[in-house]
């Protein structure tokens, strides 16, 4: 609790190699993330396309949508598809695309959006949210800065040719830990790609779901198994609702089964279930979303809000959590964890009043760390040795 600040948000939108390569990037990712992330998928487009590759397709609908895209090992890129979707949201344009192939489909998470098969895609975001709790369990088996590798987002990039496996044994040692059975990765070789902005729960899952493998604790202390995704392992995942939706959603889970039941919280379901029922549940879930070509309203953004602040002692540490308790995401990239500390520990003074976000977080930020980046929906700093 900060007795001497004071903080006002006002929300009004103002106008406006041979061998394989996995090397971290030290850029944060440029692609729309969160909740701009979503309302990207309901923007209109116009798409009109014949006997173009597959691969260019979904290039050009990432560039235009502004949305990283990762495109499943088993879909053939150079595959020639022919698309004529006229004017559509994005959502829409991209369900046609993966429509041009038989079992084609899309999931969207928090980061990004990814196209494979559709099992594969479908379930994909409860995989995440099950992953990541398993990571969760192994903190103490890491040391705090292999903790915070671990939840730190980085970029990871590697060439044409390389291969899943070391890819992901190089980024697991990065991060403190070993993948006990590394062989279990099926051999096979990648195109160049640039993953933005990832943490290592995220970037080992989409890897191995690309094999129908996932990761599991491992005999020894920091050590992880590759073993088979078992698609009657429970795990609890959440779907934003709206008010329009909730009973059709309520009527999807008594078709899967009887036995489910949801709890809701504002507009968000709640529902513990198989990764089967959640990869059947997700694509109704995913047609009552995404289904409109109503184009959505976009909702304001970091970058244009403007905020008044004053603050007569404070922490950096202690505003911060302030931000947060207001609904503001900061987050630390690639961050020194000694320095990171230092600079949470120290005081500052400041006195802004009606100032657009950019300008605002950088002012409030900018002379301590390395790097402030404000997007729509999140501020990223980074705070390097």
């Amino acid at each position: 609790m900060l007795a001497a600040t004071s903080l006002i948000l006002v929300t009004r939108l103002l106008p406006a190699t041979t061998l394989p390569v996995c090397k971290s990037d030290d850029q944060v990712s440029s692609y729309q993330t969160g909740r701009a992330l979503h309302d990207s998928l309901r923007q209109q487009m116009n798409w009109s396309s014949e006997g173009a590759e597959l691969a260019a397709q979904l290039e050009q609908w990432q560039n235009q949508s502004d949305v990283l895209l990762i495109r499943d090992r088993r879909i053939n890129p150079h595959e020639s598809i022919s698309v004529k979707a006229g004017t559509s949201t994005r959502a829409n344009v991209l369900d046609r695309i993966c429509s041009q192939r038989p079992d084609t489909g899309w999931c969207a998470t928090e980061r990004f959006v990814f196209a494979g098969p559709s099992l594969s895609a479908w379930r994909l975001p409860a995989l995440l949210d099950l992953q990541q709790e398993m990571f969760t369990e192994l903190r103490n088996q890491l040391t705090p800065t292999d903790y915070r590798k671990l939840l730190n987002r980085s970029s990871v990039e590697w060439d044409r040719l390389s291969e899943p496996r070391m890819i992901l044994t190089e980024e697991a040692g990065r991060v403190g830990l070993t993948i006990e059975n590394p062989e279990k990765i099926p051999h096979d070789v990648w195109d160049a790609a640039n993953w933005r902005a990832l943490t290592f729960s995220e970037l080992s899952t989409i890897i191995l779901n690309q094999f129908d493998l996932m990761l599991t604790p491992g005999t020894a202390p920091a050590s992880v198994r590759v073993s088979p995704i078992e698609m009657s392992r429970m795990t609890e995942f959440g779907y934003s609702v709206g008010r329009q939706q909730k009973e059709q959603i309520a009527n999807t889970v008594r078709e899967l089964s009887a036995d489910l039941k949801g709890t809701w919280r504002s507009e968000t379901f709640r529902l513990t279930a198989t990764l089967q029922q959640h990869a059947k549940l997700y694509r109704s879930w995913q047609v009552l979303t995404h289904s409109s070509d109503t184009p959505a309203t976009i909702t304001e953004s970091l970058r244009t809000r403007k905020f008044t602040l004053t603050v007569a002692r404070a922490t950096i540490g202690q505003l911060t959590e302030n931000f947060r308790g207001n609904g503001i995401t900061i987050e630390f990239e690639q961050s020194d964890e000694d320095r990171l500390q230092m600079l949470l520990k120290k005081e500052i003074q400041l006195d802004l009043k009606s100032v657009a976000g950019t300008d605002f977080f950088t002012t409030v930020y900018g002379p301590y760390f390395d790097s402030v980046i404000v997007t729509d929906d999140r501020v990223i700093l980074k705070a390097e040795e």
